[in-house]
């Protein structure tokens, strides 16, 4: 099973969807500072992004750093080979990302309805001072050899294109998940308006608060108290739970009618995970 058993017992723009919609947050917005290998409680009920440590078919985090660093090294040795020095770039994890949920105390304490800024330095190798060529060379052939010998190797193009059809399609996991909704959502989202309203808080749907202040520049006193008062109305309605028993239900659908790919996958793995490791 590609599915874990926990499951049934339960260059990079910075965004996040929460709740469906995609939030991009203003340039130099005044936001704390997140970690990437800060540690991040797993959720009581799975929501969105929050379903991808239990998909075993998505490769670890360990796999995506070997083959970004190889390719990284591939693109360091053509531009070598040519006479420049090329610093490689860093592996940026942007995985903590998927244990966010509305229901994190800590996260909404101290980032309300914003999304964490991330510093991650990345060595420069464009602009001023490099020499002439540098630019054309490793943005064209140099950059070509790197992705190329790491990416385009005969089990890892076939099995990230597995995988990341079956995650992202427009038919594919991810979609399946954010349409998933029925009545008890639609009167759960009710309940939870009914108890914001009763603490003097007009909204629809946590959505609504989300599109008010994650815009915002800053993060504000407001917006910390009417955060917490969301997850206790969230909490006292079951929103969340709600939601996370409908996206599990199609989650299940998904994986069963689609068992010939999953299938497919597993076989591939084995044979995936050797050509990886070998990239040490």
């Amino acid at each position: 099973m590609l599915i874990k058993k926990a499951i049934a017992a339960a260059a990079m723009v910075l965004t996040i969807s929460v709740a469906g919609i995609a939030l991009n947050q203003p340039a130099g917005a005044d936001v704390p500072t997140w970690k990437p290998n800060s540690s991040v409680a797993v959720p009581e009920f799975p929501i969105a992004r929050n379903w991808r440590r239990y998909l075993e078919f998505i490769p670890t985090l360990e796999q995506d750093r070997l083959l970004y660093t190889a390719a990284q090294a591939g693109i360091a040795k053509c531009m070598a080979d040519a006479g420049y020095r090329y610093s490689q770039g860093r592996y940026i994890d942007d995985r903590w990302m998927d244990e966010f949920n509305p229901l994190n105390s800590e996260w909404a304490s101290q980032f309300g309805y914003h999304v964490p800024t991330v510093e991650e330095e990345q060595p420069s190798n464009t602009g001023e001072g490099q020499p002439a060529g540098f630019a054309e060379k490793v943005e064209g052939d140099c950059a070509k050899e790197g992705w190329s010998r790491t990416y385009n190797a005969a089990i890892v193009s076939t099995y990230v294109a597995l995988a990341d059809n079956a995650l992202n399609a427009p038919s594919g996991i991810m979609a399946t998940i954010d349409n998933a909704g029925n009545s008890s959502i639609t009167k759960a989202r009710m309940f939870w308006s009914r108890c914001m309203e009763k603490n003097g808080v007009i909204a629809a749907s946590p959505d609504d608060l989300l599109k008010k202040y994650s815009g915002k520049a800053s993060i504000s006193d407001e917006e910390i108290r009417i955060r917490s008062l969301d997850i206790t109305c969230d909490k006292e309605a079951r929103l969340t739970q709600t939601r996370s028993a409908a996206e599990k239900s199609a989650l299940d659908q998904w994986l069963s009618s689609h068992s010939s790919t999953i299938e497919k996958m597993a076989a591939l793995r084995p044979e995936f995970n050797n050509y990886v490791s070998s990239l040490q």
